[in-house]
């Protein structure tokens, strides 16, 4: 065993996650068994490394599965048997004529795994026919490690109700890498027929069968010791047992803990690379995170009194920062009267009573945005096709209902009472340190409501591509959610251009419009929500504050215009904001704008000058130029 190592236990593969019990998006009612009926199962699932450098791991299992209802998490039907083991580095087994023996006729892809004299060998790079793994190349070793639960037992008993956790694991000898595959086999069996929590669904590379009879320790057929030769795997989509977390000894103390919904499991998306879909993996793909997902679920359920919360609990005290996706399913089950405003009042009201249960419980909790619900006549093909969904969406225009007063909130940064002071997410008195607006990445801008063409299939749920726009949303915010941030903390936009310190670049302009990329002050490391000088580009959706400056110096105009617009307002001289003109004898003047952007959007700071005789100067002694933002927050519209 090694020694002692600094660090704490922490998710350090992907694929953690509860039990969920799955349930069908539209009528709640379970759409499969989640809990098959099975003297055993075994269940190999291929996860990416997150953290570099782990000397140890350990496995945990829990005979528990959650629901959205109550009591919400249910204990097991039944007394399960475990054994486990670890294969690394990992890949596919890989069958050719039924046997993942070797084949000298076969090329391999990246990420085949096959056993040749006895060892298990796995592809690093594609290899060609007659590449053979016993002289090296691109394949490499793959170490079998055996689990323990209490010292020297190899098989686990778990009750209903119960967690067990292995003995830490020695890795130390190699090392995982960030962005390898690792992969856990779990046998588990009842002893008889009954019923095993599974984990999650099988995805590709995943490997997954039932047994008459529980193998014994060493037998012939027990996977969990031995490798896969000529069995048959259960398809894609199977429930299979799986740990519900690999930890290891990390030095990175910070885990992000995603509590939601369908959007957070990532339904409708597909697999990608060692994890199951979904906008969440996407983004995280190099931060330790940990997913407590069911779909259907509500805030009005997991706000209730009677719900049991013991696993929650737990991951709330040893994972430091919670980010949610709740919201649309309360904004569906909340309609069915006329008083719609009331049914906002409630669903506010129910979000704001979980997020002030889980700050309690976490110092760090971050809400998502929802995302639309419409009725489609052609498949989502295109806006015009689209409509409200049902009575949620309200009137005519989707907007003025349950879900668009929701999603308005929540633009506005989820407003709260706190003794009779507004106060909106990120400051002090309020539950969430921030807001994160996934839901605009696939919400088409001018109605404000629909899906952009194509980037749903049910009117609820995003494709793949939609999941991947709507992690492309929330990676600008992965510095603060990786450190435990608030959103203080978090880099939220930039400047750039050609940069001027002094006061010697002389700039003459006549009669033309040109952009102010050449500046006089300092320019800071950007951090915080304020920031000095420069062509601005925000870095997150939200609302800024805009303050600029232009000192002239000579020249004769007969007027002078400063202003803020995209950098191709020359082609497209429509939109500027903030403009302010002076006449000609005037040099120092200034001007403001309050503007929504999204992320990735840029702001210039233009000037223009009407001269009659002679060319007027920007530059010179004294001159100066300055460009200031400051963000203040979502809010409902976008420039």
């Amino acid at each position: 065993m090694a020694a002692s190592l600094a660090g704490s236990w922490q998710p350090v593969t992907t694929r953690s996650t509860l039990n969920p019990h799955y349930l069908d998006p539209v009528t709640g009612a379970p759409s499969r068994d989640a809990i098959p009926q099975t003297p055993a199962r075994f269940g190999r699932t291929l996860r990416r490394v997150l953290q570099h450098g782990i000397q140890q791991v350990r496995l945990e299992w829990r005979n528990v599965y959650c629901q959205v209802d109550d009591p919400g998490e249910v204990d097991g039907p039944n007394p399960v048997w475990i054994r486990a083991s670890i294969e690394y580095p990992a890949g596919a087994w890989r069958q050719v004529n039924g046997s993942t023996t070797w084949s000298a006729t076969t090329a391999y892809a990246v990420g085949d795994q096959v056993l040749h004299d006895g060892v298990r060998y796995v592809a690093g790079a594609a290899t060609t026919a007659g590449q053979s793994p016993a002289a090296g190349g691109p394949w490499r070793p793959v170490r079998l490690f055996p689990v323990t639960w209490t010292g020297t037992t190899d098989t686990a008993t778990v009750q209903p109700g119960q967690t067990v956790m292995s003995d830490p694991i020695d890795l130390s000898d190699v090392r995982l890498l960030a962005g390898e595959r690792l992969a856990v086999g779990l046998l588990a069996f009842t002893g008889g027929v009954g019923s095993i929590v599974s984990g999650a669904d099988a995805i590709a590379g995943d490997f997954v069968c039932d047994f008459p009879t529980a193998p014994w320790p060493g037998a012939a057929d027990d996977l969990v010791v031995q490798p896969v030769t000529d069995q048959t795997s259960m398809p894609v989509g199977t429930p299979l047992p799986m740990p519900t977390v690999v930890e290891g000894l990390s030095p990175n103390p910070n885990t992000v803990m995603a509590l939601g919904d369908s959007l957070f499991q990532g339904l409708y998306d597909s697999d990608i690379d060692g994890d199951t879909g979904g906008f969440i993996p996407r983004a995280l793909r190099a931060t330790q995170h940990y997913r407590m997902s069911v779909s259907g679920q509500r805030a009005d359920s997991l706000s209730l009194p009677t719900q049991v919360t013991t696993w929650r609990d737990e991951l709330l005290a040893r994972y430091n920062v919670v980010i949610t996706d709740l919201g649309g399913n309360d904004a569906v089950r909340s309609d069915g009267t006329t008083d719609i405003s009331s049914n906002t009042a409630m669903v506010q009201a129910r979000m704001t009573a979980l997020w002030r249960y889980l700050a309690q419980r976490c110092p760090n909790v971050w809400a998502t945005t929802i995302t639309p619900w419409t009725a489609s006549t052609d498949g989502w093909s295109t806006l015009a096709g689209q409509s409200r969904a049902n009575q949620i969406m309200g009137g005519t225009n989707g907007l003025d209902g349950v879900w668009g007063r929701l999603r308005t909130w929540f633009r506005d940064g989820c407003p709260i009472q706190v003794f009779g002071r507004t106060v909106r997410a990120g400051e002090g008195e309020h539950p969430l340190a921030g807001i994160v607006d996934v839901g605009y990445a696939i919400t088409d801008p001018a109605s404000g409501w629909k899906w952009k063409a194509g980037l749903t299939t049910d009117g609820m749920h995003p494709t793949a591509a939609g999941h991947q726009l709507m992690a492309t949303a929330l990676t600008p915010y992965l510095p603060a959610l990786a450190r435990g941030g608030r959103i203080e903390d978090l880099p939220a936009g930039s400047f750039g251009g050609a940069w001027q310190s002094g006061t010697g670049m002389v700039q003459s302009l006549r009669n033309t419009t040109v952009p102010v990329t050449c500046l006089s002050s300092t320019v800071d490391e950007p951090r915080g929500c304020t920031y000095s000088a420069g062509v601005f580009t925000a870095l997150v959706e939200g609302e800024w504050d805009f303050d600029w400056s232009l000192q002239w110096c000579g020249g004769d105009s007969s007027i002078r215009w400063g202003f803020l617009a995209p950098p191709d307002y020359l082609a497209n001289p429509v939109k500027r904001y903030g403009a302010q003109g002076v006449g000609g004898s005037v040099e120092v003047f200034s001007g403001s704008a309050t503007l929504c952007l999204k992320a990735g959007q840029q702001m210039v700071l233009w000037m223009s000058s009407k001269n009659t005789t002679a060319d007027s100067a920007l530059w010179g002694t004294g001159g100066s130029v300055s460009l200031r933002a400051s963000w203040r927050g979502l809010r409902r519209s976008q420039t």
